[in-house]
């Protein structure tokens, strides 16, 4: 519950922030949330393949 409550304050400052400082509007700032959260999962996916390949332990 803890983990949800994080990625939507941290994804919800993010629309909000977007949508303040860069003057869109709502359906763009939650694309932009969405943007970020679908950038965020793979980038940790490519991290986790790095890893696997030099033949580290994954975290």
């Amino acid at each position: 519950m803890a983990v949800v409550a994080v990625w939507l304050a941290v994804y919800g400052v993010g629309a909000v922030v977007w949508r303040a400082l860069m003057d869109k509007t709502w359906p763009e700032a939650l694309a932009f949330a969405g943007m970020l959260a679908i950038g965020n999962a793979v980038g940790q996916w490519v991290a986790r393949r790095v890893r696997r390949r030099q033949g580290l332990k994954p975290e």
